[in-house]
């Protein structure tokens, strides 16, 4: 019968494991766990001669090993978990870690909140049906870059008659945009109309910020 290539692996991972185990028990402190790790090398050993051998191997053998398996991994996984617990007070080597196959967890960055600063938006120009769009921190105006916290610019806008104010249900959300400096392109009917637009940050995991002031321009 066919061998896994995960309990071919894993008894490579086994002899190294408990071998180191065994030569380091006392400064790991696993001198309990290492007698478990004798006797289950033993019955692995045996078992996995017959599994390996092609004329011993059958369906019994082969599901004899996969239990075995299942309740060694659980074991070894637990013993790194004692390992990973009392690394306070028995610190591990880098070749404890690599022989034992604990690897360093990544610690997650903290988040970065969204800054605080709200943009205000300008036109860097119009033409028909056409117009050039500026978002920039007021209290730096000219700088093209985000402030801290920002990784993107959010914005919403409204199409309104001239000398109608919209309230906040007559914005519609638009895509964020990276770049500071954007078009916006417009349609025939809104030609004559007011365009409206408030723009806010967003954090790089899409936090919203505080709306800057409205921006408004004749459509042409």
């Amino acid at each position: 019968m066919k061998n896994s290539i995960k309990i071919i692996l894993y008894n490579f991972f086994l002899r190294i494991f408990v071998n180191y185990i065994n030569n380091n028990q006392v400064r790991l402190q696993l001198a309990a766990q290492a007698l478990v790790l004798t006797d289950m090398w033993k019955a692995w050993t045996i078992n996995f001669d017959m599994y390996t051998d092609p004329a011993q191997n059958n369906g019994g053998v082969t599901s004899d090993m996969n239990g075995l398996y299942n309740t060694n991994y659980v074991i070894t996984e637990g013993i790194k978990n004692v390992l990973r617990g009392n690394v306070a007070i028995v610190p591990l080597t880098g070749a404890d870690r690599l022989s034992l196959v604990i690897p360093i967890v990544a610690t997650r960055k903290s988040k970065i909140p969204v800054t605080k600063a709200k943009p205000n938006v300008t036109s860097t120009g119009k033409s028909s049906m056409s117009i050039g769009l500026f978002v920039f921190d007021p209290e730096f105006p000219d700088k093209t870059t985000k402030p801290y916290g920002a990784g993107s610019y959010g914005w919403k806008i409204a199409i309104m008659p001239v000398g109608v104010v919209p309230v906040d249900t007559d914005y519609a959300t638009q895509i964020p945009e990276k770049n500071s400096k954007f078009q916006r392109l417009l349609t025939l009917p809104d030609v004559g109309k007011q365009f409206w637009m408030i723009a806010y940050y967003l954090s790089p995991t899409n936090e919203k910020g505080e709306d800057g002031e409205a921006f408004n321009t004749l459509i042409i």
